[in-house]
């Protein structure tokens, strides 16, 4: 840290210096203005505001972070700027896509509760039967399983650029992108309240109304409330689960890394099972999420091979 708060007072000698722009940042910043803007656009078209008492702090933290990023870069710390706007633009492309998601609440379709309850039993998962199951220090294990959603994405680009693999990271990057258009394209067809509130079951107190909250900025939407006030905030989308997309992508991404290979994959097969019972998800909620997850996945490597020519080495560690 030292070193770059130095060269940033001092300058660089030219031949250290970089672009402050990386080439393959590219497809990720289409796909994101092009959210971004989609998410403005439809917010207005629905008629949405929001509350003036609503903190603007947050939201520019990502965007502190790619404008640190492109300084860090040009002084010649690729690999921290990398970071930096990778965090920055996972952060970005989330807040945008709840922007959206509010707005396709305005006209998404009867709720689907009873059809996403029918395919479970159809599959032979009786949710309230497995929840009444679960040992009785669940609560606690759950919630930490649930909330790595947070930290993971961190841990797992800074490890893939600080080992030397920026295609694998930003791949990573375009596809949870991809999968949050995805969950968002999908979303309005089959809007949902969640299993606690579809069966009437109160979620554990350790779960701080994860599984609950949601269903009250769903019906306050589509009641016809139009002011977005900090409690309509909430992950809104239950099927396909982007938690469970997301766990996938993560355990994908680490899979280079011998030492994160089995933890990331242990940790985020607990994430996908704390995402029913914590985040109020259905069973086939899961299969959603994993099969948004393939095709990421898949369309991710198809945009980072067409945009990014050279490749880098194999994975050292």
């Amino acid at each position: 840290m030292q070193a770059i708060l130095y060269r940033l007072r001092h300058g660089v000698p030219a031949d250290e210096m970089q672009s402050a722009f990386n080439p393959a940042t590219v497809p990720v910043y289409v796909l994101s203005l092009l959210q971004v803007g989609l998410a403005i656009l439809a917010f207005q078209l629905a008629g949405l505001d929001l509350d003036p008492a609503m903190s603007v702090g947050l939201p520019l933290i990502p965007l502190w972070l790619i404008f640190s990023a492109w300084a860090v870069r040009r002084v010649g710390h690729g690999r921290i700027g990398d970071t930096l706007e990778a965090i920055g633009l996972v952060m970005l492309n989330g807040g945008g896509c709840m922007g959206l998601i509010l707005a396709l609440t305005t006209i998404s379709a009867p709720l689907a509760d009873p059809l996403l309850a029918s395919a479970d039993q159809a599959l032979g998962f009786n949710w309230p039967a497995i929840l009444a199951a679960l040992p009785p220090g669940h609560p606690s294990l759950l919630s930490r399983f649930y909330r790595s959603f947070e930290w993971q994405p961190v841990l797992i680009l800074a490890t893939l650029f600080y080992l030397r693999q920026p295609n694998r990271a930003w791949q990573l990057v375009l596809a949870g992108l991809v999968a949050l258009a995805l969950t968002a394209a999908i979303y309005p067809f089959v809007p949902a309240l969640g299993a606690y509130v579809h069966f009437g079951i109160t979620p554990a107190k350790e779960y701080t109304n994860w599984g609950t909250n949601y269903a009250h900025s769903i019906l306050a939407i589509k009641g016809g409330q139009r002011l977005v006030t900090s409690d309509l905030l909430a992950g809104l989308v239950t099927f396909p689960s982007y938690h469970v997309a997301a766990g996938c992508i993560f355990a994908w991404a680490a899979w280079p890394v011998r030492y994160l290979r089995w933890p990331m994959i242990a940790l985020n097969v607990g994430m996908a099972f704390s995402a029913m019972f914590v985040g109020g998800h259905y069973f086939v909620d899961l299969v959603g999420g994993a099969a948004v997850a393939a095709a990421s996945i898949w369309i991710a490597g198809l945009l980072e091979r067409r945009c990014t020519p050279t490749r880098q080495a194999p994975c050292p560690c």
